[in-house]
């Protein structure tokens, strides 16, 4: 174990967009621009982004214990068989980081990151959103929520009654920014925001980002992409049959959710680099989406490129090139190498060190 002290250990702030391709993003020189904050963040003297990450995993009950853990699906094998929690014996980033003096805390929209999976072990403070109006209420608090409702036509779809309209991006930010504010340091956060994972609507303002090109409304392509959402399996079951004009809406709410989310992950940087002393800032995405790649739609159904190939770009971290393919797993043994914490268990490179001859993603069998 390297030999750290208290006072030279970063703060480590990860965030992960759900469902974020990484040829849909700025960094990748898509023709919208979909990531300008990440991109300036990118551009940052400190910063590298990678064009060559993968995920370990093609959906988030899988590819999150991996991120979480730093190991190899077929290693934690949660959500593999009957096993739906991850396993005693190994343990997380979150214990690693807490055995050497960090303050930990999460924030997630996502399921498969909580209780659900087991992954929420070693945090002192674990935050789900949650689905339902009392676990909203329970977990961002009173004055957030009326706040959130106040404003509900800027950070979602207005009084809409179907739920998979909704954005919960704005809410995970301010129990974010609550954990940041009150943080003993070093302090270890992950955030996992949910945009854009499918029903592809997009926040009002973003509903028509994308639209120049579609021969429908921002409003008509949304609603088409609720009915794809809520029939997703009998149209991938019939061949995936969308034509152009559809597809290219689907893509465009899509492109409008990751356009709202890199907007909140601005305004989320700047309470981070307001507020913290050294920080190692990571923004990634724990899988991608298709769109007709392999004849399929969303993420579960295949381990196409288009899945695999997420965004990453880490700041704050020096020795690093932007060559070379990498992983999840390697970005967190070099976060723990460079905190002083044990490594045995995890399955990745140090990037300062060494390099990944080749990627490994796995699907859970059967």
């Amino acid at each position: 174990m390297t030999n750290t002290s208290h006072t030279e250990r970063p703060n480590i702030i990860w965030l992960t967009l759900d469902s974020v391709r990484q040829d849909h993003t700025s960094m990748d020189g898509y023709h919208r621009d979909t990531t300008p904050n990440i991109q300036a963040i990118a551009d940052s003297e400190d910063s590298v982004a990678f064009s060559s990450c993968f995920s370990h995993a093609r959906a988030s009950a899988t590819s999150i214990p991996s991120i979480l853990s730093g190991t190899y699906p077929s290693r934690h094998r949660t959500y593999y068989g009957d096993r739906t929690a991850f396993p005693d014996e190994l343990p997380l980033v979150a214990e690693l980081l807490a055995d050497v003096g960090y303050t930990t805390a999460a924030v997630s929209n996502n399921g498969y990151a909580s209780s659900l999976t087991g992954v929420d072990r070693g945090f002192d403070e674990f935050t789900l959103l949650g689905s339902t109006p009392i676990e909203i209420l329970r977990s961002a608090g009173i004055r957030n929520v009326l706040k959130y409702l106040a404003n509900i036509r800027r950070h979602s779809v207005g009084f809409e009654t179907d739920f998979h309209a909704h954005s919960g991006a704005y809410l995970i930010n301010k129990i974010a920014e609550r954990q940041i504010r009150r943080a003993d340091e070093p302090f270890f956060l992950y955030v996992h925001y949910n945009e854009p994972h499918r029903a592809y609507y997009p926040p009002l303002p973003f509903l028509d980002r994308f639209t120049d090109e579609l021969p429908m409304s921002g409003e008509a392509a949304a609603t088409l992409a609720m009915e794809i959402h809520h029939n997703l399996v009998e149209i991938v079951a019939n061949g995936c049959e969308l034509d152009d004009n559809e597809m290219a809406a689907l893509k465009a709410m899509y492109d409008g959710e990751i356009a709202y989310t890199d907007e909140r992950v601005g305004e989320l940087y700047e309470t981070i680099q307001r507020e913290l002393g050294e920080t190692i800032v990571i923004i990634t995405a724990d899988h991608g989406e298709l769109f007709g790649e392999d004849d399929m739609l969303a993420h579960k159904y295949s381990m196409h490129n288009a899945v695999l190939n997420v965004p990453m770009v880490i700041q704050g971290l020096s020795e690093l090139t932007d060559e070379g393919i990498l992983q999840h797993s390697d970005v967190m043994r070099t976060l723990l190498e460079v905190a002083g914490a044990e490594t045995e268990t995890v399955q990745g490179v140090d990037l300062r060190k060494d390099t990944r001859e080749y990627v490994i993603s796995q699907s859970p069998p059967g």
